[in-house]
């Protein structure tokens, strides 16, 4: 495994070889080593380079490579990308990736190509959760949530590298974001190492004093696990 240095569409090593040597390298290191191992098996493979969405678009008509920051892997039969630098399966773009003007650097392309945008699969969350309200305010909740596409690559990276601490890690990842004062009860992993299926958690909390008297009202959330996050906005 190769640490990342950082996102670039500049070589930190003068080859794949200094690459794996050091066991670190920036994107553009881990890209082109990826092309070497490919075209090493008869894989058509080349190197595209980008712009990460967050970091805003590039002009279409003439990618600036000043903007570029970003390199991906193009496997021509197919025309299948990916990021050999992110957690995210072969197999699914990651968010930075996703919607963007690209330019491969194969020596024939003359334009630029636009990459697979979002669709409803690529970061699908359902949530089944049933709720008692007890004494003194008191949340009791049981919730089944299935998790597809990135949304299901990132928390599976994140169990697999905490398994003796997972109860800790999906009770700060995806109850207390939405109730704080949250404390994780009880926890069912399902499909954690198999990316073919949807990643299922079965969780089991409490949070005291969730409800809030407001004069003669008692106000309750009911959306407990679905709500807009603020680091959205």
């Amino acid at each position: 495994r190769v640490r990342v240095l950082g996102s670039s569409d500049v070589p930190f090593h003068a080859s794949p070889d200094e690459t794996l040597a050091s066991g670190t390298g920036t994107t553009a290191d881990l890209a082109g080593t990826a092309v070497a191992m490919l075209r090493g098996v008869d894989v058509d493979a080349s190197i595209v380079e980008t712009r990460r969405r967050e970091d805003g678009k590039i002009p279409e008509g003439f990618p600036v490579p000043v903007l570029l920051n970003e390199t991906l892997v193009r496997i021509e039969d197919g025309g299948l990308y990916f990021s050999p630098a992110s957690d995210a399966p072969v197999t699914l773009l990651p968010a930075f990736a996703r919607g963007v003007v690209a330019m491969p650097i194969d020596g024939k392309s003359t334009a630029p190509v636009h990459l697979p945008d979002f669709t409803p699969r690529d970061n699908r969350i359902v949530r089944v959760a049933k709720l008692r309200i007890g004494e003194g305010g008191r949340l009791e909740a049981e919730a089944t949530e299935t998790f597809e596409g990135l949304k299901a690559a990132a928390l599976r990276d994140a169990l697999r590298d905490v398994p003796d601490t997972a109860a800790e890690a999906v009770e700060k990842a995806v109850v207390q974001p939405f109730v704080p004062s949250g404390k994780l009860t009880g926890l069912e992993i399902e499909a954690l190492d198999d990316d073919s299926r949807p990643l299922v958690l079965k969780v089991t909390f409490t949070a005291d004093d969730y409800v809030v008297a407001a004069g003669k009202r008692t106000l309750v959330n009911p959306l407990v696990l679905d709500r807009v996050s603020t680091d959205a906005w």
